[in-house]
């Protein structure tokens, strides 16, 4: 067929699938990372465990989740973005491909496909952004500088790592070895423990 898309196309089309995905991700990142800050103390009052503790809860959750727990803390405004957001997420992971696979098959329809998941990047990107730039303030009263984030990242490359966070069966393990003391976490609610000693 004359309008049948050539295959450089269909990897074209693929490729920003995973780019647009990939977007997702880092937005589902960045509102962990909102969550776990939310109600920590001041810096000189955070523990490096209290942090570790909250990051690995939050990355523990979907990003449905994340932002439910999110819903009462950002802006009205930013929060409905990230509704819309998850809906797209959640069409791109459970339908994106059933409900577009007949469009695979002429170049026109592959160039409207490859248009729409350009758009989805870009939303992801967009919304990305504006939580960074919402919860700076945030990031900055908890210690977590530009320089600090620079050095980090420069250890990064250079193959330096950090210990990873726990997993999700991790922290349902940690819930069920260790002694705790259920807090009225505004954030995460009762799920989250507090140990002895702790902040």
């Amino acid at each position: 067929m004359a309008n049948e898309p050539d295959d450089d196309l269909i990897r074209e089309l693929y490729a920003r699938f995973g780019l647009a995905y990939y977007q997702s991700e880092c937005l589902h990142r960045g509102l962990c990372l909102v969550l776990a800050w939310t109600g920590l103390p001041s810096h000189s009052f955070t523990t490096r465990s209290r942090v570790e503790e909250r990051l690995a809860q939050a990355f523990s959750l979907t990003l449905g989740d994340v932002a439910s727990k999110l819903e009462g803390v950002l802006p009205a405004e930013l929060a409905g973005e990230i509704r819309t957001a998850v809906a797209t997420r959640n069409f791109l992971a459970h339908h994106f491909w059933f409900e577009r696979a007949h469009l695979m098959f002429s170049v026109d329809h592959v160039r409207q496909l490859i248009f729409e998941l350009s758009g989805y990047a870009d939303m992801f990107h967009r919304v990305d952004a504006r939580v960074s730039k919402w919860s700076e303030p945030t990031r900055q009263s908890l210690g977590l500088t530009d320089e600090v984030l620079q050095d980090s990242l420069e250890r990064t490359l250079v193959g330096e790592a950090d210990e990873p966070l726990a997993d999700k069966q991790a922290v349902r393990e940690l819930e069920k070895k260790l002694s705790r003391t259920p807090t009225a976490d505004p954030v995460f609610g009762s799920s989250l423990w507090r140990t002895a000693g702790g902040p």
